[in-house]
């Protein structure tokens, strides 16, 4: 009987072994695909600031050109 449950027991813990394993492997691979997420959505985001800061820089000039042609337009 001791035997049997001995057998059972090795069983079982090789059994838990390789689904730790399995289970570490998954959780490497998730990681992982996380980071390139990440990657992803921070590149992202940099384009994104990029093109309002051009925004906004856009906006700057169109007021100045909008405010030295009410000028020249004044003074005709």
């Amino acid at each position: 009987m001791e035997v049997v449950l001995e057998i059972r027991a090795k069983a079982r813990t090789k059994a838990l072994e390789e689904l730790a394993e399995n289970l570490e492997k998954k959780v490497e691979q998730r990681t992982e695909d996380l980071r390139g997420k990440i990657k992803e959505l921070e590149n992202f985001q940099k384009m994104i600031v990029g093109r309002e800061l051009k925004m906004i820089e856009l906006k700057q000039e169109i007021k100045g050109l909008k405010e030295e042609f009410t000028q020249k337009k004044g003074r005709k």
